[in-house]
């Protein structure tokens, strides 16, 4: 009997499971696609501004679509975070019947299976201190096929989660691409009612830079960016928080009624300390690909690529930020200072009540795998999805403590 329980013990300790989420594919991109997308983008730009292409209806019921995106989007954000919280309680679960099992495994190896039990009850002085070694014996036996049996279901149990895990991030996905969509059928400016917008000027000029900042590299009109610029975006192992200490002050999702911006949401963290100088951090290893100066409403804003080890992709973007202490086609760690917090009431931030960053994080390269901020914003995630955040007003006092 016990050699059988050792077998499947051994089985089971060899089958742990790991936690594989598949990335999206991303069509690679030359220099010259970037160079076309730009003249479009500005043809576009240009008849838009002389001809007004849709009705108030339409305008209307794309607006109410983009509010419903936006706010499937949170719930989806929210219930992956909620996910990615259930898996690791399972994790440490399991590690911890893990230890367990092993424990008993060496107990049985040192006293040589069976044997153990009946010198145990064969030891009895009295033949009641019998029936009491032996009843032990039973409950001993009967908790290891109990700890075994928690063992697979908490093991399934993590299977189904990690499944439904890659199921919801594909949803978000496809919300994302629909929530895209929408955005390019406004055939208007679309500062009027997105929160998270630069000028159509300075996006245009940011994707000047860019190329400007490919060439350098060394990219020519039919390389491929991801290729020619390989060796200049390092890899990183995951992002941090972006603050040496600090606290969240709004959190991703919805804005608040105070707003006017009524069809956006509140696509980032907002997060702030007591000193108004603070430096802004990195949040990780990557490439600064873009720079807005002195925007009306985020003032001065810092773009970063990213590429995880993993071979997950993200743009993290830094608002409100006083001074700016990067250029573009810099390469950062997550101790590289990139800027100095502003959003104080003297920094002439329209968009600012209060010293903050409003930290951005979006899946895929900015500038390189699209080029709109628009894209961008719709590829917006919750930061807390890949940095770990202590809740709402919660200070933190370093960048790597896990809350």
């Amino acid at each position: 009997m016990f050699k059988k329980l050792f077998s499947i013990l051994t089985i089971f300790l060899l089958l742990i499971p790991h936690v594989i989420i598949p990335d999206m594919v991303v069509k690679a991109e030359t220099l010259g696609d970037v160079e076309r997308e730009l003249e479009k983008y500005k043809a576009d730009y240009q008849a838009n501004k002389e001809m007004q292409q849709q009705t108030k209806e339409e305008m209307q019921d794309t607006q109410n679509k983009i509010a419903k995106a936006n706010n499937d989007i949170v719930v989806a954000n929210n219930e992956i975070i909620a996910l990615q919280k259930e898996i690791e309680d399972l994790n440490k679960e399991i590690s911890k019947k893990e230890s367990e099992i092993k424990e008993i495994m060496n107990f049985f190896q040192k006293s040589n299976g069976e044997s153990a039990y009946l010198e145990y009850m064969f030891g009895a002085k009295t033949f009641t201190d019998f029936i009491y070694r032996m009843a032990i014996s039973e409950q001993m036996t009967d908790y290891n096929k109990r700890l075994i049996k928690e063992y697979e279901e908490k093991i399934e149990e993590n299977n189904k989660k990690t499944e439904e895990l890659g199921s919801r991030k594909t949803e978000l996905q496809k919300m994302q691409q629909n929530l895209e969509v929408l955005y390019k059928s406004l055939q208007t400016d679309l500062n009027s009612y997105i929160e998270d917008q630069v000028s159509i000027e300075e996006e245009i000029r940011m994707k000047e830079d860019a190329i400007a900042m490919y060439k350098e590299m060394g990219c020519q009109t039919d390389d491929e960016i991801d290729i020619c610029t390989r060796e200049k975006l390092p890899p990183t192992t995951e992002l941090f928080r972006p603050l040496v200490s600090g606290y969240v002050t709004q959190e991703f999702g919805r804005p608040d009624s105070s707003t006017s911006y009524l069809y956006s949401i509140h696509g980032a963290i907002d997060i702030s300390t007591y000193d108004n100088n603070t430096p802004v951090y990195a949040a990780g290893n990557g490439l600064v690909v873009a720079i807005s100066r002195n925007q009306s409403c985020g003032n001065n804003i810092v773009y970063i690529q990213h590429v995880l080890y993993s071979g997950e992709t993200y743009t993290t973007a830094y608002w409100h930020l006083r001074r700016v202490l990067v250029d573009e086609g810099d390469v950062v760690t997550k101790d590289t200072p990139i800027g100095i917090m502003g959003g104080a009431y003297y920094d002439y931030d329209e968009c600012a009540m209060g010293a903050h960053v409003h930290f951005v994080v979006a899946t895929g390269l900015y500038l390189q795998d699209y080029y709109y901020i628009s894209t961008l914003n719709s590829r917006r995630i919750n930061p807390r999805m890949v940095v770990n955040f202590p809740d709402y007003g919660v200070e933190w006092e370093d960048r790597l403590t896990k809350y």
